[in-house]
């Protein structure tokens, strides 16, 4: 199971949050995603990365949604739960 938290860190006008998930063994690569209240769906990953840990910058005036896949190779991969962050 692949679960995702949010901190957030206080700056203006944007702010920075911190997203850490559990470790899902054998994984290649993390996706991580974000949309915002602007946007419908997720488009593509913001971030490929191999550490289980992202800040990513969002502006604090929309709603905020994240999620993150594990990526075992390239057609196998899970997705977590989606993170809400509602506007500041």
């Amino acid at each position: 199971l692949l679960k995702l938290g949010v901190t957030t860190l206080q700056q203006d006008p944007k702010i920075n949050v911190f997203l850490d998930w559990s470790e899902v063994p054998g994984t290649v690569k993390y996706n991580v995603y974000l949309r915002n209240s602007k946007s419908q769906e997720y488009g593509g990953a913001i971030a490929g990365i191999g550490a289980h840990e992202y800040t990513a910058g969002v502006n604090k005036n929309l709603d905020n949604y994240f999620m993150i896949q594990a990526c075992k190779a390239a057609d196998s991969c899970i997705s977590s739960n989606e993170v809400f962050l509602p506007k500041q």
